[in-house]
């Protein structure tokens, strides 16, 4: 998940290289994630830490509650990141 739709088509392009990993699906907004993402079975998600409305933090949180084995991969595409603990592994 990312607001930008560009993000999301390169991260795609890089995961697909890898033979043991499928795309699922791809969001630009939490309300579509809120929608689909219950009826979707995955587990990894790659989430932007910096979006509108829900950061990729409280996004974490609400996957965590749907499926708690899920893994987090948290994305930053600055330069500089403030890290907040975390206890989703």
């Amino acid at each position: 998940m990312d607001d930008e739709p560009l993000a999301l088509i390169s991260m795609e392009k890089h995961l697909l290289k890898f033979d043991r990993i499928e795309v699922i699906k791809t969001f630009t907004s939490a309300k579509d994630l809120l929608t689909e993402g219950p009826s979707l079975d995955f587990q990894v998600a790659f989430l932007d830490v910096e979006m509108p409305s829900m950061n990729g933090l409280d996004i974490a949180e609400l996957l965590k509650s749907w499926n708690e084995s899920i893994y987090i991969v948290l994305l930053q595409p600055t330069e500089t990141m403030l890290f907040k603990p975390l206890n989703y592994i």
